[in-house]
């Protein structure tokens, strides 16, 4: 379940505009999981371009910073989910 919350909120998150910074998108403190390499920790993660390009424990910085290390709400992201516009993007 917790894995299926991480992958709705990178899926949320890669449809929001971003401006300023090396990466689009930067989630600071969340869990990564990777079954391939075993990595299961606390990491940064930059995205350009809707792909992810860097997953790390060094400070990073983005057009966009989101804190990571909270709960995902659900009911916010199931009412972003519904509000999403004819070319895909997410509006607030």
């Amino acid at each position: 379940m917790k894995l299926f919350r991480s992958v709705l909120m990178l899926a949320v998150l890669f449809l929001f505009g971003c401006e300023g910074g090396p990466y689009d998108i930067v989630l600071e403190g969340g869990r990564v999981m990777d079954p391939e390499s075993g990595l299961d920790g606390i990491r940064n993660v930059g995205i350009h371009d809707g792909k992810i390009k860097a997953v790390t424990d060094s400070k990073i910085s983005g057009k966009r910073v989101i804190d990571a290390s909270r709960p995902l709400n659900w009911k916010w992201a199931q009412t972003m989910l519904r509000r999403g516009t004819p070319n895909g993007a997410i509006v607030n």
